[in-house]
């Protein structure tokens, strides 16, 4: 599908939250190395939730298809 603009990306149990920029990208930082949900929200009900274990010091990519 194509990128998708303004979709609110959040990590459940936290405060971090991110937008997806015009090419759909976002980038959440600052995580403690655990297990943690990632919940990308288009709105009208359009979510998708994924579970992902994050490092400290390291990058992850996770695509949502909304």
């Amino acid at each position: 599908g194509n990128p998708a603009m303004n979709v609110n990306v959040t990590i459940t149990g936290t405060t971090k939250t991110a937008k997806t920029d015009v090419d759909g990208h976002y980038t959440i930082s600052k995580l403690k190395t655990a297990d943690y949900t990632v919940v990308a929200d288009a709105g009208g009900g359009s979510t998708q939730s994924k579970n992902i274990h994050v490092t400290k010091g390291n990058f992850e990519t996770l695509d949502f298809n909304l």
